[in-house]
């Protein structure tokens, strides 16, 4: 019990502290409380989504987590297609929300069942690493064609702590993560 409301005391902290930053950055603005008001929002439905998923039990929330994949999968596509907004040069939009936020919670949620489901197989190479690893790979692939790097590298370096939190063998990691980081330097030296 000491732990958890630890947690949740450092939860609130990092809130209230990430509130107040984001009131002192947008100060300056035409409508200042506009952002507030929004991640305030945000927050809430997150917390309605904690309290959901906590009630529902963490096994049952695991079991939907093809189903969470295969949305974000859907929502990742449609990004492409002309329902997606262009902001800033990329087509990350739709419907007033970013996609590829939902990647991260699905590949987290994947990959928590694959290493359950598996996990006398995650110190095998073949198992374990390129077939656990498989998950990000769609993802990853249609954010970057968006094109955003940066939650690509994001989803790439999840993708990597899950593997090892599920079981996976560092060893196996670092050829991966080697082979990984050449390509990512390859592309961004020739993306424009």
């Amino acid at each position: 019990m000491r732990h958890t409301t630890l947690l949740i005391l450092s939860v609130g902290a990092l809130l209230a502290l990430s509130l107040t930053m984001l009131a002192s950055a947008t100060m300056l603005d035409r409508h200042p409380e506009a952002s507030l008001i929004n991640q305030i929002a945000a927050t809430f439905l997150g917390i309605v989504g904690l309290i959901i998923a906590v009630w529902m039990g963490y096994r049952r929330v695991i079991h939907l987590a093809w189903l969470w994949y295969l949305i974000t999968l859907v929502l990742l596509i449609l990004v492409l297609s002309p329902l997606g907004r262009v902001a800033n040069g990329a087509r990350r939009w739709l419907f007033g929300v970013q996609p590829s936020e939902f990647a991260k919670l699905a590949l987290v949620l994947m990959m928590t069942w694959y290493g359950a489901k598996y996990y006398p197989h995650m110190r095998k190479f073949w198992r374990g690493i390129v077939l656990g690893g498989f998950f990000c790979v769609p993802f990853v692939f249609l954010v970057f064609l968006q094109p955003d790097r940066g939650t690509g590298i994001a989803i790439l370096m999840i993708a990597a702590v899950m593997l090892l939190l599920v079981g996976a063998r560092l060893l196996f990691l670092v050829p991966l993560a080697t082979f990984s980081l050449a390509g990512l330097i390859a592309v961004l030296i020739l993306s424009p």
